[in-house]
């Protein structure tokens, strides 16, 4: 009979552990690789500022941003309303009736009054009994310059900002508004009392009557003509 024999041990596999480890490292080096990936989008979000982790989470502080560089923009210059000069609108009407309008002549001075530039519409032949027109409505003012041997006639318009000046040889104009406020344009304010009376031929006429219009803001003579229609004052 024979005797039971103990069977020997399994020879030991020494590739398998190998294999095992070999695999965790590999799973390891994914989730490191993964999480540095990661990292570095973070990292780069934070630096462009597209999203601030630093500024929310404390402890990030220390990760890189971009440098900026502040650009101040100057404040905006605001000029005060009683600076800002009006700009006119295009004036309808003229001073004389339709059909002398467009035979006035443009006339520019320098150092007129003191003023450096002086831009009007010269009218010649005015003969006694012709109507001169308001151009713009507001109050209306005249006045005898016997220094200057004129007679100074103005309408003024706060509301607008315009100051429209009629000016005839001295005792030359007779006015016929019954108020001292012309209520709308082309009222009649008075008429031309004696034809025979003449600036120094300033247009090469018998000159007696110059029509100006000012900016009651700077004072400064607004440049004009009459249009060819006999209908409105142009500005140019």
């Amino acid at each position: 009979m024979q005797e039971n024999q103990i069977p020997p041990p399994p020879p030991l596999q020494t590739g398998e552990p190998t294999k095992v480890s070999t695999n965790i490292e590999s799973v390891l080096l994914g989730i490191i690789s993964m999480l540095l990936l990661i990292g570095a989008i973070f990292i780069a979000l934070n630096y462009f500022d597209i999203i601030s982790i630093s500024k929310t989470v404390p402890f990030l502080s220390f990760l890189p941003k971009q440098k900026t560089q502040n650009v101040e923009i100057p404040p905006k210059t605001i000029i005060p309303a009683s600076q800002v000069t009006p700009k006119p609108e295009i004036i309808s009407g003229c001073p004389v009736r339709e059909e002398l309008c467009s035979s006035g002549g443009v006339l520019i001075l320098s150092e007129k009054d003191k003023i450096s530039s002086f831009s009007g519409i010269v009218y010649s032949n005015l003969v006694a009994g012709e109507k001169i027109l308001s151009v713009i409505a507001g109050d209306i003012q005249v006045e005898n310059l016997v220094s200057d041997e004129k007679t100074l006639v103005t309408i003024t318009d706060k509301e607008s900002g315009l100051q429209a000046n009629y000016e005839f040889p001295i005792d030359a104009f007779e006015l016929s508004a019954s108020s001292s406020t012309i209520s709308k344009r082309g009222e009649i304010i008075g008429v031309i009392s004696d034809g025979s009376k003449s600036f120094k031929n300033l247009g090469g006429g018998y000159d007696n009557l110059i029509f100006s219009l000012q900016d009651l803001a700077t004072k400064l003579y607004i440049k004009i003509k009459p249009a060819t229609d006999g209908k409105s004052i142009l500005l140019i």
